[in-house]
């Protein structure tokens, strides 16, 4: 973003599951601080902005074993929702639908990074707990409404897609429903593979009409 914009003068980052703290050049070679704020509240980024000077940047960041609002003391109507709709997820996760055989992982079990340690498998190859996307085959696909009708996380991969049907179920039911209905309660042995059992295969040749 900072390469092909101006009039920005710093930028922190909220999705970028890193936390660099760098110096980059935003499209007409100004020189504009980026702080990367990780992911799911790894860290929250902060600008000072002084009455004279530089402006800088960084971040606050703390153990993953901590809630942010616990962190920073936030009461209010949110925190609480927040309590009541977690207190609500926790009794659900309570109830046991299914034995894993293996473990399911979304890393790579033998590579590292130098710098990040695990490495993620998903979304950049098929894995024992997903698939890539190939932009020029056609699907039907199910999933929330958030990522296929609302672009979340910028997917936009969907826009302008047929709706097929409304749905009204929640993906947590949905997978509920496929281990204890397709699985029969125990996902098996055919998912030990963490590289995925090549169930997307492309090919070159067209098919035959």
């Amino acid at each position: 973003m900072i390469s092909h914009t101006t009039g920005i003068d710093a930028f922190l980052d909220g999705h970028s599951h890193d936390l660099d703290q760098v110096i980059m050049k935003n499209k007409d070679g100004k020189e504009v601080p980026r702080a990367a704020c990780g992911t799911k509240m790894q860290a929250i980024g902060w600008c000072r902005i002084p009455v004279e000077g530089e402006l800088t940047t960084g971040i606050y960041s703390w153990t993953m074993d901590d809630s942010a609002p616990e962190v920073f003391g936030i009461e209010n109507d949110m925190s609480e929702a927040v309590k009541t709709a977690r207190a609500q997820a926790d009794k659900m996760m309570e109830e046991k639908i299914a034995v894993a055989e293996q473990e399911l992982t979304i890393n790579d079990p033998a590579a590292v990074d130098p710098k990040w340690g695990k490495v993620r498998m998903i979304r950049r190859a098929e894995t024992n707990l997903g698939d890539p996307i190939d932009p020029e085959a056609n699907y039907k696909v199910a999933g929330t409404d958030y990522y296929l009708l609302m672009a979340g996380d910028g997917h936009t991969a969907f826009a302008g897609s047929e709706r097929l049907d409304a749905g009204g179920v929640l993906d947590t039911q949905m997978l509920s429903d496929y281990i204890t209905g397709k699985l029969g309660g125990v996902i098996g042995k055919e998912y030990s593979d963490p590289s995925g059992t090549d169930r997307i295969v492309i090919v070159e040749e067209k098919p035959a009409e």
